[in-house]
Formats: structure tokens, sequence, C-alpha cells
């Protein structure tokens, strides 16, 4: 039963997160803007580390649980070092920004996927009493604030 819900909130926080990175995608591929392209690596990121903690719940380990939570810090990590990269880029080579209501729009939305799958994922990481999720959790609440520095 454990296991079975573990794998439900981790597909429905997956899928917002799928969704959300699928629109701002095609936001940034219109509009160029670094800032929605740290955001969309984050927002991809994160609900890349769905699977890790999937994997675990499915497998029904609480040492691979573990594991997905290392998962997890290490694409907070890569996904960091990818938009520093970019950002550097950007600073080196500079653009002019276009679409900004559009941009604004897409940080709005990032905004909310991340903290409705935040959500999801706390309330089922401490209702089934997982680290992983909980981690998840907050790493999509935390990148659902850098959405909102795309808007700033």
């Amino acid at each position: 039963m454990r296991s079975r819900a573990g794998i439900r909130s981790v597909a429905i926080s997956l899928g917002l997160l799928g969704a959300t990175a699928a629109a701002q995608g095609a936001i940034y591929a219109a509009s160029g803007s670094v800032a929605l392209l740290a955001d969309l690596i984050h927002n991809v990121g994160d609900a890349l580390t769905a699977v890790p903690v999937g994997i675990a719940f499915w497998l029904r380990s609480e040492r691979a649980e573990r594991w997905a939570g290392f998962a997890v810090v290490l694409a907070i990590f890569v996904s960091a070092c990818v938009a520093l990269y970019e950002a550097i880029q950007r600073l080196m080579h500079p653009q002019d920004l276009s679409h900004l209501w559009v941009l604004a729009g897409a940080g709005a939305l990032g905004f909310l996927g991340n903290e409705a799958a935040a959500v999801v994922r706390l309330r089922a990481g401490r209702r089934l009493h997982s680290p992983a999720l909980i981690a998840d959790g907050h790493h999509a609440r935390i990148d659902g604030l850098v959405s909102l520095g795309v808007v700033a």
C-alpha cells in the first residue's frame, strides 16, 4: 500500500512538472531568455528526480529511497551547474530581451507547477514517512521560488 501511494504521488508530480516544463520550453524557444532557461532546467531536473524516487517505491526498499534522496541532491547540483554555465555564457554574449510579458507568465506558470508538485510530494512524504519524497518536495518548492526570480 505504501509503495502504491508513493508511486502515485511521484507520477502526479512528474505529470505536473512535465507539463510545466513543456510549456516553458515552448516559451523559451520563442524568447531565448536565459532566466527562463535556468528555470526550465530546474523544472526538468526536478521532474526527473521523480524517476529514482518512483523506482525506490516500486522496489519497496528503504535503502533505495535513501539512494533516491542522494540522486535528488545530485540533480540539484547538476541543474545548478548547467544554469550557471548558461548565465556566464549570456553575460559574455548578451542578447536583447523580448516577449517580457510572456516571460513573466512563464515564470508564474513555473511557480504554480512547482508549488503544486511540492504540495503533492511533501504531503505524501510526510504521510509515508519518506525522507526522499520530503527532500524532493522541498526541492520543488525552492524551484518555485527560482521561477519567481524569472518574473523579477
